[in-house]
């Protein structure tokens, strides 16, 4: 029989959980991003590319690929902050970038 209860998504739940259970989480909850970015000076929430479609409707994660793939070409580079593998957006560098190049490559 499956359960009924769905993992949450609520990165506050998260740090309760784990701090509950005495683990230390590898993976940084959205609230720990900010507190990263507000300390290094940057102005944007720091949002990871999996993450993305939590806050934004547009683009999907998808078009999001294809822009990090091709960064070095259409200026997207910006946009992007690289922590190890992970891949962050710096949401106001985003927008930004949306409203100076019209979105297109």
């Amino acid at each position: 029989m499956k359960s009924s209860r769905q993992p949450s998504r609520n990165a506050h739940d998260l740090s309760k959980v784990t701090a509950a259970k005495g683990l230390s989480s590898h993976v940084q909850a959205p609230d720990a991003l900010q507190r990263m970015s507000a300390a290094s000076g940057v102005t944007g929430r720091l949002i990871p590319v999996t993450d993305w479609n939590d806050y934004h409707p547009w683009p999907p994660v998808g078009g999001l690929r294809h822009l990090i793939f091709h960064a070095d070409s259409n200026g997207f580079d910006q946009v992007l902050r690289r922590v190890g593998r992970r891949v962050l957006i710096d949401e106001a560098a985003f927008f930004n970038w949306v409203n100076q190049s019209g979105g297109a490559e």
